[in-house]
């Protein structure tokens, strides 16, 4: 496992890559319907499914409506990555719908979010990983998976990201 740690004025966070395989069923539950859920999508382009087969009605039906982002990774320069939609219920950490990288007020979690996703841009497959904050504004922890997705070609353009938030 990959434990990687940012900190700054008193703020940490702290992400852990871990196995897909460690995915559990029974305690992430939406993050595995998540995961097979991408899995099933066509791949008309190569490896990465498309973003236009990602169905909202599915997600609906999967459980999942509010406990995902859909990031727009795009751009080459990471503090532009720009969340098209964020998870409603995750609106505790501000919501951050239409925001870039670069405009959230927590460098640490900016230079966090940019390392962990350009990672799964890159990486081409789902990552898995666990991840706690301590943030001037809260403290959380939870389990992400980022999914790559393309739009029209074999090029990572999107990341539909789960959460699934430690009571």
């Amino acid at each position: 496992m990959i434990v990687e740690r940012e900190t700054s004025s008193g703020e940490l966070v702290e992400s852990r890559i871990c196995p897909l395989n460690e995915l559990d069923e029974s305690e992430d539950a939406l993050l595995a319907r998540l995961v097979r859920y991408w899995f099933s999508l066509p791949r008309n382009h190569g490896v990465v499914p498309d973003i236009d087969n990602v169905g909202l009605m599915k997600l609906t039906n999967l459980g999942v409506l509010g406990w995902f982002h859909i990031v727009d990774v795009h751009n080459d320069d990471p503090a532009n990555f720009c969340y098209q939609l964020f998870a409603q219920r995750a609106t505790a950490v501000g919501g951050f719908s239409g925001q870039r990288i670069c405009d959230i007020g927590s460098k640490v979690l900016q230079r966090t979010l940019e390392r962990d996703l350009v990672r799964a841009k890159s990486n081409r497959f789902p990552l898995f990983q666990g991840v706690s904050t301590k943030l001037t504004s809260h403290s959380r922890e939870y389990r992400r998976v980022a999914l790559p997705l393309a739009s029209g070609t074999d090029d990572v353009t999107h990341l539909l990201i789960g959460v699934h938030f430690n009571q």
